[in-house]
Formats: C-alpha cells, structure tokens, sequence
C-alpha cells in the first residue's frame, strides 16, 4: 500500500496539464495552505530519483485547486475503496434515493389497497 509513485505520477500529469509554471503552482499552493512550497519542492515532489521526497497529503487540495484537477484527490479516494463525486452528482444521487422510497411507498399503498379490496369500513 505504498502509493509514492502513484501520486508522483499524477502530481506530474496535472502539473503537465494545467498550463502553469511550476513557479506559479507552488506560489498558489503556498497562498492556499499558508505554508512555503517552492518550484524546487514541486521538482523533488514529481521526480522519480527523489523517493526520500514524499507528498504531503495535508497540500492535496490546495494542489488540486492550483492545478484545476482533482485526479490526486479521485486517485486516493478509489485507493481507499470510495468514488469521489461533486455536489450535482449528490444532488442526484439523493433523487433517485427519494425516488426509489416514493417507488417502495407507491407500491406498499398499491399492495395495501388490494389486500383492502371490498374491506368498506375503513
């Protein structure tokens, strides 16, 4: 269950894909973490050779909001076993909870109603 690599290579993908400077995505990181990361920390954090360099989980979402990707943060809740979804796909999910309970009601009361059938004295 060691995930170095892992993550080394998805910090490296999204700071590949975002189109900043490694410059810029550590001044942000510092911004959004209050705590000093450099161009030199994202180099030893990405690089291969450095695996006494490790990431530090407490940065992941200040990372993920300076690079606009959330692959660190998906990555390591399927790790864990979860799906990651946003707060529209909560919302969904919460409707077909609600439909499915107003489905089960539904068919209770239909299921009542023909047990009922001819009973007049209700």
């Amino acid at each position: 269950m060691n995930d170095s690599d892992l993550v080394r290579g998805v910090l490296a993908q999204a700071i590949r894909q975002c189109g900043k400077s490694r410059a810029q995505i550590a001044e942000e990181i510092s911004f959004l973490s209050s705590r000093e990361i450099t161009e030199i920390s994202l180099n030893k954090f990405t690089a291969e050779s450095r695996t006494d360099y490790r990431w530090p989980a407490e940065l992941d979402r200040a990372f993920c909001q300076a690079t606009g990707d959330d692959t660190l943060l998906c990555c390591r809740a399927e790790l864990a076993g979860y799906k990651m979804i946003n707060a529209t796909d909560a919302e969904l999910l919460e409707l077909g909870r609600e439909y499915l309970k107003q489905k089960r009601a539904n068919e209770k009361v239909a299921a009542l109603e023909m047990r009922l059938r001819g009973v007049e004295n209700l």
